[in-house]
């Protein structure tokens, strides 16, 4: 009997000592994280340190009637600047991999300097020039 006495004497102290042994339990634990870890990309004004490859210019040149080498266009637009020395008509077609004309991007008579601006699928072209002197005929991304 003695030791229920002691239980009947010591019970407030019994049920503060289990409570507080729970919220030492209770604190002691890791918080839990509401909010899941989530990825929070850089804000846009950050430079992107990988960029595409610069188009290099590509430049051609010829005399008289002929077909130029294929060369490939990625899709976007160009600025073709062509340039002719020679009395009579010169023509400058922008011809794809299929032999479909394209745009005709020079049409004058004579000596000449002519620009144009095309927008091309990318993909295998090539130019059929008509001249009767030399030309030249740059190809620049815009």
């Amino acid at each position: 009997m003695a030791k229920a006495n002691w239980f009947k004497a010591h019970k407030y102290q019994i049920i503060i000592g289990v409570l507080v042994s729970i919220v030492l339990v209770l604190l002691a634990r890791p918080p839990q994280d509401s909010n899941p870890i989530t990825y929070n990309p850089p804000p846009s004004s950050t430079k992107n340190t990988l960029q595409a490859p610069k188009f290099e210019a590509i430049n051609l040149s010829g005399t008289g009637a002929k077909v130029t080498d294929p060369f490939e266009l990625k899709n976007g637009g160009y600025k073709v600047s062509s340039n002719h020395i020679g009395e009579n008509n010169f023509t400058v077609y922008l011809v794809n991999s299929q032999g479909e004309n394209g745009p005709l991007v020079a049409n004058e008579i004579g000596s000449a300097n002519v620009s144009d601006v095309i927008n091309v699928k990318g993909g295998k072209y090539f130019f059929k020039v008509g001249a009767s002197g030399n030309w030249t005929i740059k190809i620049e991304a815009l």
